[in-house]
């Protein structure tokens, strides 16, 4: 795994204890440094892609996320007899 790029220009913090149930924490961004630091981590498909965690001291940990996810081919299995009348075999007695 490789090690995280935390996002710069983005600080957040959790929830105050006294905030109402509906929030969620604050989120602040320093506009120069996030669009440079944007601008060098767009993907192919032009988006960012962040990920927010609980950090020390009611902080929050953001940074980059990196995941492309892989299409992998699963072997084809021969269908089992039951499969196979299933979808239509011809030897059926009726």
């Amino acid at each position: 795994m490789s090690e995280k790029k935390f996002a710069k220009g983005f600080y957040g913090s959790l929830k105050p204890q006294n905030a109402p149930s509906f929030v969620l924490g604050r989120l602040s961004i320093k506009v120069e440094d996030a669009i440079q630091w944007l601008k060098e981590n767009v993907n192919d498909k032009g988006y960012v892609n962040l990920d927010v965690n609980e950090g020390r001291e009611g902080k929050m940990s953001i940074f980059l996320n990196e995941f492309k996810p892989t299409i992998q081919n699963a072997p084809k299995s021969t269908p089992t007899k039951a499969e196979s009348d299933f979808l239509g075999n011809d030897s059926l007695p009726f």
